[in-house]
């Protein structure tokens, strides 16, 4: 008689649990709550809580739940940019942004590596995934530069056998340009009250940081594709 196969148990929960997360991102008042023209216009009772004592632990517990139901890591570092300064919002932005992707790294492998790390070994990307456990910090900076905080590589990278040590550090430096980047370029754009403002120094360099880094990420991404055809 075949050995009966066990239920996976981990991997049910933890689809259920991004089945929820993905539910709670869409509902509409959630939706609503977060777009830019609502924090633009709730800007002045933002900014009073944010800089209440209080204000940066509620903005980094926020900045984690927003990153754990699915929705776009970066809007916790625009509304940062736009309530704190610079020093400030790139601090409190770095540690929101790395707790909340490693929260999801630790959900997943807690759930997710003992059932599909074998599975993904023998698949197309077990060679793939070898390379990325064995480059470490290296290859988690790359992946941030060039996928940033995707919900969906937030979760899978938790089935690989990466150390959370290089996954956190290889995160963090990643992520900084990146949302340094961002912070330049919503700070300058506060101050812009016409459009000959935008053409200010500050403005233009802030906007040509970004516009670096985006060249640079497509770049990586382009080297990337075409090394894994090569292979």
């Amino acid at each position: 008689m075949p050995p009966q196969r066990k239920f996976p148990v981990r991997p049910a929960i933890f689809l259920a649990i991004v089945v929820l997360c993905t539910i709670v991102a869409y509902l509409p008042p959630v939706r609503s709550r977060i777009s830019l023209e609502e924090i633009n216009a709730q800007l002045a009772a933002l900014s009073e809580i944010a800089n209440r004592s209080y204000g940066p632990p509620v903005f980094i517990l926020g900045a984690i739940v927003l990153i754990l139901v699915q929705l776009p890591g970066l809007i916790p570092v625009v509304v940062a940019g736009l309530v704190y300064g610079l020093g400030e919002a790139f601090l409190y932005s770095i540690i929101a942004c790395s707790l909340g992707v490693t929260a999801t790294f630790l959900i997943a492998r807690f759930f997710l590596r003992d059932y599909f790390r074998p599975k993904l070994a023998k698949s197309f990307l077990g060679h793939a995934v070898e390379r990325l456990e064995g480059s470490g910090i290296l290859g988690m900076c790359l992946l941030r530069l060039v996928l940033v905080m995707t919900p969906p590589m937030n979760w899978m990278l938790g089935a690989t056998n990466i150390k959370v040590r290089d996954y956190l550090i290889g995160t963090i430096i990643g992520l900084s340009p990146v949302i340094l980047a961002v912070l330049l370029v919503v700070q300058k754009l506060k101050s812009v009250q016409s459009i000959r403002d935008i053409w200010q120094p500050e403005v233009i360099a802030a906007i040509a940081v970004l516009a670096a880094l985006t060249a640079a990420i497509l770049l990586v991404r382009r080297k990337l594709r075409a090394n894994a055809k090569t292979e």
